[in-house]
Formats: structure tokens, sequence, C-alpha cells
């Protein structure tokens, strides 16, 4: 044993030494000025919906790349969790205690600001200083495309939507992940009586729909931009049932005693909506979701407010088909349920480009109208049942929209030029 320490102490004597003199240790994160000086700018990201990938690239990755380069550094990604990234930036444990935040601990400070889909909570505002908002979110119920749940009718009332989305959970199992965005005690769902089951095999939100289509649950929560890319990866297989929460943002994150770094991002977001380089971002990362958020995703300048996200139900009202054939992909494309009498010309999908905008738009010349069942009644396939008025909005529909699916998928082919123009080779049951 004797022996032993004789190889050892040399190494620990001076790491003791160390973290009992407070040097190892940073006592708070880094400013502008400090990290100009030191460099190099560390980025903390989460691997999670396309903000931060696998293979270093992603929506946030380019983003804060960018920041570096604006501000004269070196750029590094520095990857963590959910669990882990506030630790990480703020170099403390952090608890929440009801509507409390308590800071404990002391830890090694890993990175300079968070940029990985971090939504704007206010249990987290309490402890970090948000910059202006990055990107549009809302807290979605999701269920396999085979529950006998049906999505919500939607109303003009998001209270009551809510209302009515978590009704349908029931005495069902509901797939949760604590400590993220998707943490049921952020949206009422805790110690009310509901079947919980906590997600612990990883902290990856990537794998909840895997776990969801295993069996593990029977519902899930997910948030819009990981909805987004899961209806794509997973066409057919899953179904959203309704909004969990209010409209979210989400932003990057910095110490409450770094102003001068965020509002240098600031600047910077700024400047890239300016520009058009934000609208290529999302583009490339994010195809087809500026249709669904089109105040805070176009290009003028930044108002840098939460109250410049068009609340999802009211942006889909105007989405079209083609829209939503971009965003789910041609091989199993959701029904987008439309307004009523606002959406009389609408009736297959025409082509590549924008969906029609008003009666008669988009229509090959030559071809009638389409029939009205009566006096201010649209045409039989441009209204679904329980869809009465103008403004009304439901969420997407696992099934195509084409005449001749209506009221359920059938085993059949689709017509031949409805295939060309979608991509539909044919169609299984939801």
């Amino acid at each position: 044993m004797k022996y032993l320490w004789k190889w050892l102490a040399p190494a620990l004597v001076p790491l003791l030494a160390a973290a009992l003199s407070g040097t190892a240790l940073p006592s708070r994160a880094a400013d502008l000025a400090e990290i100009q000086a030191r460099g190099e700018l560390r980025h903390l990201g989460i691997r999670y919906a396309n903000f931060v990938t696998g293979d270093g690239d992603g929506f946030d990755v380019e983003l804060v790349r960018g920041f570096a380069r604006h501000i004269g550094v070196q750029y590094r990604l520095v990857y963590t969790d959910f669990y882990s990234v506030l630790r990480d930036l703020l170099g403390q444990d952090v608890a929440r205690q009801g509507q409390r935040v308590v800071l404990s601990g002391r830890h090694p400070v890993r990175g300079d600001m968070i940029a990985a889909g971090f939504t704007v909570l206010p249990w987290r505002e309490q402890v970090v200083a948000y910059s202006a908002p990055t990107f549009p979110s809302q807290v979605l119920l999701v269920a396999r495309a085979d529950s006998p749940l049906r999505p919500i009718a939607g109303s003009p009332s998001l209270a009551d939507d809510i209302r009515q989305t978590k009704a349908l959970i029931g005495r069902r199992s509901l797939l949760v992940m604590e400590r993220t965005c998707v943490d049921p005690a952020n949206y009422g769902l805790k110690d009310v009586g509901l079947d919980l089951r906590a997600y612990t095999k990883s902290t990856n939100l990537n794998e909840m729909v895997p776990a969801l289509l295993n069996g593990e649950a029977e519902l899930t929560l997910l948030d819009v931009p990981d909805a987004i890319l899961d209806l794509q990866k997973w066409a057919g297989q899953i179904k959203v049932l309704g909004p969990i929460s209010e409209e979210q943002v989400l932003a990057a994150a910095f110490p409450k005693d770094a102003p001068a770094l965020r509002q240098a991002f600031d600047d910077y977001l700024r400047g890239l909506r300016a520009d058009g380089s934000y609208d290529r971002l999302v583009d490339k990362y994010y195809r087809g979701i500026r249709r669904y958020f089109p105040r805070l995703l176009r290009h003028p300048a930044l108002t840098a407010s939460p109250a410049d996200v068009v609340p999802p139900r009211q942006a889909l009202a105007g989405a079209g088909r083609a829209a939503v054939v971009r965003l789910c992909g041609r091989a199993a494309a959701q029904r987008l349920p439309r307004p009523g009498p606002a959406a009389a010309g609408r009736r297959c999908p025409r082509g590549r480009g924008q969906p029609p905008r008003g009666p008669g738009a988009g229509r090959p010349a030559g071809r009638a109208p389409p029939r009205r069942r009566g006096p201010g009644r649209p045409a039989r396939d441009t209204q679904l049942p329980g869809q009465q008025g103008a403004g009304h909005v439901g969420p997407l529909w696992p099934e195509c929209q084409h005449r001749r699916h209506r009221g359920g998928l059938r085993r059949r082919p689709c017509p031949p030029r409805h295939a060309r123009r979608t991509g539909h080779a044919g169609h299984r049951p939801a």
C-alpha cells in the first residue's frame, strides 16, 4: 500500500491544494470582454431536434458559430444534457422547490452560453438571462396513430383547447421527462392523479417517440420543433391530439452577470434577421415551419418580444396543403383542417408552389370552380365534420386529404394525377 501511495501522492497533492485554495473552480461566468481576451466562446449544446446534432452542426451550432466570428473569437462546442446544462453554465446545482429555485454547491463553469432549443420558462428566468427569441414553440400531446383517441375539434380559445386536450389523458399513461421543456410540473400535470411515466433511460428528448412506439406509454409530450421532425421521421405512426401549453419561445441563455455578452448576441441576431441569413438558416434545418410562425420567422428587424410569435392555431389557418406536404413528407402527408368559407376554392394540392389563396386561386385554366352544396356552403371536400365557421383551426391528422380518402384511409392506390402531385403511392389505415 505504501508503494501505491508513493506513486499517487505527487499527482493528488497538487490537485487537493488547488481545490482547497479555490483556484481550480471559476467563481463566475465570463462576460464579453473576458471572452474576447481569452479568444474562445464556449457554446453549451444539447443534441436535440436539429438545434444541435451529433455531427457537430445544427441550427443553434451555426447560429453561435457565426456569433463567435462576429465578436472575433474562436468557437468551441461543449456537449451537455438537460440535467446538467444549467450547472455547466452557472457553476452551481439548480433545484426547484415549488416556485422557488435554489442554487447550491460549486462546480466548474464549462460554457459561456446555452443555445440548444432552450425554452423560456418562468423558473429558468430566475437564474439566467434570456436573449431575444430565436424560435417559436408549444408543447403538444402526441399519441400513436393506432390510438382510439381523436384529435380535438379545436375552438377560438386556446385555453379551451388546452383544457380539452388535458381531458383526453384521463387514466392513460403519459411518458414525460422531468427538468426539461416537457416536464409535467410546468403544465399542471403533476400531483393530479395522472399515470406519469418518467423516461430515465437517457436525457435525450429525441428518444421520446421511439419509446412511445415501443409501448412504454400510451401518450407523450413533444414541443413543436421536435414534433415537426418526428412527423416526418415517423410519418403515419404518430398523431398530434392537441396543445398542452400556451405558445412559447426558445432563446439563448446567459449568466445574469454577463449582460454585455447577451446584448452583443441580440445585436448579432437582429443583423441576421435584417440581411436574411436567419431565414436561410431556418429553411435549412426546419423546411416549411415558417408558414406556421410567419411573424417570428420573417426577416425584418427583430422586435425581441415573445408577443411577436403567431400562435400556432392562428398561423395554421393560413397554411395550405402544399405546406403540409413539404412539412410532413410526400409519403404520408398530414391532414390539415382549414377554415370553412375561406377555403372554398381549395381542393387537391396544386403542384409544388404556394397553396391557393382564396376561391379559385391556383386552379388550372379552363377548370370549373368546385361545386357548392348550397348557398354559403363550402365544397364537400374542403370542410371536415365539426368544422363550422370561419377561423376554425384544428391539429394535424395523419391521413391523406384527397377526397378519395376522406372519412378514413383505405388500402387502395391514389389516383394517378394525385400520386404525381404528392408522391403518394398509397395509404395504410391510420
